[in-house]
């Protein structure tokens, strides 16, 4: 029988959002809702708000132009009243502190790989993949 490690969750913990396009924008704003007070959440993404963005993502016309990552850490800062780390990294650049859980929302094979590097290098990391 498989046992699941999750004693990470016992303790402050963080959640990192890799990609805040069309789900990980979503994804986000559930966690906002749904992570304990001790629970952090960090958002990365390098990419810029683009107009074409605004039909399908959690983004608003006033963003055009703001990282991603850190327009979206500041509106649910702001609506929830919790602290929002993010970060306009590359993955490949980015460091995985205190991170229980990555939850990888790209869409591209370079990324993936990228995050897949990160968690090979830290086994307490936990990685799901739903871009």
């Amino acid at each position: 029988m498989y046992r699941l490690n999750n004693s990470f969750a016992r303790w402050r913990f963080t959640v990192t959002v890799v990609g805040c396009g069309g789900t990980g924008g979503f994804v986000a704003e559930g966690l906002c809702r749904l992570l304990p007070p001790q629970a952090r959440l960090a958002l990365l993404d390098h990419d810029q708000v683009e107009e074409r963005n605004l039909g399908r993502q959690n983004f608003a016309r006033e963003e055009l132009g703001q990282f991603k990552s850190e327009a979206l850490a500041m509106r649910l800062a702001r609506k929830y009243g919790r602290p929002v780390a993010y970060t306009v990294l590359p993955v490949s650049q980015a460091r995985f502190t205190d991170t229980g859980l990555i939850i990888g929302s790209v869409d591209n094979g370079p990324a993936r790989r990228d995050i897949a590097r990160k968690v090979a290098n830290n086994r307490s990391l936990w990685w799901v993949d739903a871009g």
